[in-house]
């Protein structure tokens, strides 16, 4: 027979329930805006670097393709692997599309050319 003075149980239990699915709610909510500040951090780093380094290098590299200069390169190998002068040679680089269009009207010469010339 229960008393005045007695726990309610029923209630009790219910408070524990819901305390728990709220602390449940809480902690996930809590992980669920670390990952995102976390996240936006990274993103946010990501975005604010800049290759400086390499963006000068792929800068030459660019203009040096789309330029004329001269340039000094070692001999080349003869037969037996051996440089066949001391002396650097000295080629002329042209730019790139300019090269192409050579290219292309010299196969066009080759394949208009009759055969046995």
């Amino acid at each position: 027979m229960a008393r005045y003075d007695d726990i309610d149980t029923k209630v009790l239990w219910f408070a524990t329930i819901i305390s728990c699915l709220l602390l449940v709610a809480v902690l996930q909510g809590t992980q669920a805006l670390c990952y995102y500040m976390t996240n936006a951090a990274e993103e946010r780093k990501l975005q604010d670097r800049e290759y400086s380094s390499s963006t000068g290098i792929i800068g030459e590299q660019k203009l040096s393709l789309n330029g004329y200069r001269k340039v000094e390169v070692s001999a080349p190998l003869g037969v037996d692997g051996k440089p066949v002068s001391d002396k650097p040679v000295t080629q002329l680089q042209i730019p790139l599309e300019r090269a192409k269009e050579l290219l292309l009207q010299e196969a066009a010469a080759r394949r208009s050319a009759p055969l046995g010339t």
